[in-house]
């Protein structure tokens, strides 16, 4: 077995699961039974668009990235928090013109402390396989230090390299199946090929998602991990234009 085809995650088995980009069910969740009569579409970069046949399509997914036991494992509870979260989450959408934050201790109905911990190793565990697939596509020439991520999806520790913040599409665009991912945009060590910083954005609809990875002490104000002072957050609202710009240059950190 190849060295770079080894799951990213333990580093011992190989890496044959595909990890899905956009969960199958909190689609799901959001469009229910309307997903057997509408054209799913998903939007690369929040320009080019691509029609696909289902929410299992190959399109969704990160093709063979980590090994089935972390995927359906290690990080099963990631997964459940992340969907827990999510739901919540979407219950403010109806209210983001009168809310500019939200409080996320208010996600969970028991075990808060855990599930917010096990919601950031969700993000973790997708924006590490988007990196290692990143780097793959660029044929290695760039590189990255997975060891931090890694450890703390192994440990179960909030990883303090990772910063996510939450926003809204303040559009109406209620009744369409929107999913859309922005390319990652890094920064590298000066002259090097070594990714200090990277940025993400996605949407499941009007619901926002941004992850930050960086190994520097700047000021992370507006984006949240468990080892933030307040789990109270903005709720940002992002117009059209504003998400294009943003994925086509990239997150303001």
């Amino acid at each position: 077995m190849k060295l770079n085809n080894l799951c990213w995650i333990c580093q011992l088995k190989e890496a044959n699961s595909d990890e899905h980009l956009f969960k199958k069910s909190l689609i799901k969740h959001i469009w229910g039974q309307r997903l057997n009569t509408i054209d799913i579409t998903k939007s690369v970069n929040f320009g080019e668009s691509k029609s696909v046949q289902s929410i299992g399509s190959k399109e969704f997914t990160v093709q063979n990235i980590i090994c089935t036991t972390c995927n359906n494992i290690t990080t099963s509870n990631h997964d459940r928090a992340f969907h827990e979260f999510s739901t919540r989450l979407l219950s403010y959408i109806p209210l983001s013109l009168d809310i500019n934050s939200v409080d996320l201790s208010q996600m969970f109905s028991k075990n808060t402390k855990q599930n917010l911990i096990w919601t950031q190793l969700y993000f973790v565990k997708v924006f590490g396989c988007c990196i290692k697939n990143h780097i793959r596509q660029k044929q290695n020439k760039e590189k990255f230090k997975f060891k931090k991520l890694a450890l703390s999806i192994l440990n179960n520790k909030p990883c303090s390299k990772i910063w996510i913040s939450f926003g809204h599409h303040t559009l109406d665009i209620k009744n369409e199946l929107s999913l859309k991912s922005s390319k990652l945009s890094c920064e590298f060590y000066n002259g090097g090929k070594y990714i200090k910083q990277a940025n993400w954005l996605f949407t499941f609809g009007k619901l926002v998602f941004a992850v930050k990875f960086s190994e520097l002490n700047n000021n992370h104000q507006a984006w949240w991990n468990p080892n933030s002072t307040s789990n109270i957050v903005p709720f940002i609202g992002f117009t059209d234009i504003v998400l294009k710009e943003t994925c086509n240059t990239r997150i303001p950190i």
